[in-house]
C-alpha cells in the first residue's frame, strides 16, 4: 500500500495512534451507555441510592435526581441519569472497571457479572 487509508490520514499527515485512541474512547463510552441502560431493570430505588452513595455522588444530587424522576415508573431514567452524572463528574476516573468493582463491593453480584460479561463480549468483538 503506497497511500494510507483516509481514516488514518488527516491533511496529508498520518495519525494512526490518535485515531486509535479516539475510537477506543468512543467504544468505551458506547459500552458504558449500554451498561447504564442494561442496569435499568436490575436495580430498585434503594439499591440505586446505595450504588450512587458508593460511587461518591453528593447527597444533594441524589435527592435532586429523586425529585426530577419521582415514582417507580421513572426509576430507570433516574438510574441512567445518575450514572451519567457520575461519568461526567469524575471524568477519566469513572471507568467500566470501576463500575464493575463497585457493584461487586456492594454485593450486586447479578449486576456485576452482567457488566463483566458485557465487557468481555465487547473486547472479544474488537479482536
Amino acid at each position: 500500500m503506497q497511500v494510507p487509508p483516509m481514516d488514518v490520514c488527516v491533511s496529508g499527515v498520518m495519525q494512526p495512534i490518535g485515531l486509535f485512541l479516539r475510537r477506543a474512547f468512543r467504544r468505551e463510552e458506547l459500552l458504558m451507555d449500554r451498561m447504564f441502560h442494561s442496569m435499568r431493570e436490575d436495580l430498585n430505588k434503594s439499591e440505586l441510592r446505595a450504588l450512587l452513595k458508593k460511587l461518591r455522588i453528593p447527597e444533594d444530587h441524589i435527592t435532586e435526581l429523586e425529585q426530577k424522576y419521582p415514582g417507580r415508573d421513572q426509576v430507570g431514567d433516574r438510574i441512567v441519569a445518575g450514572l451519567r452524572h457520575w461519568r461526567e463528574y469524575f471524568g477519566p476516573a469513572a471507568t467500566i472497571d470501576e463500575l464493575i468493582r463497585i457493584t461487586h463491593i456492594i454485593n450486586f453480584e447479578a449486576v456485576s457479572s452482567k457488566l463483566r460479561t458485557m465487557k468481555v463480549y465487547a473486547q472479544r468483538l474488537r479482536l
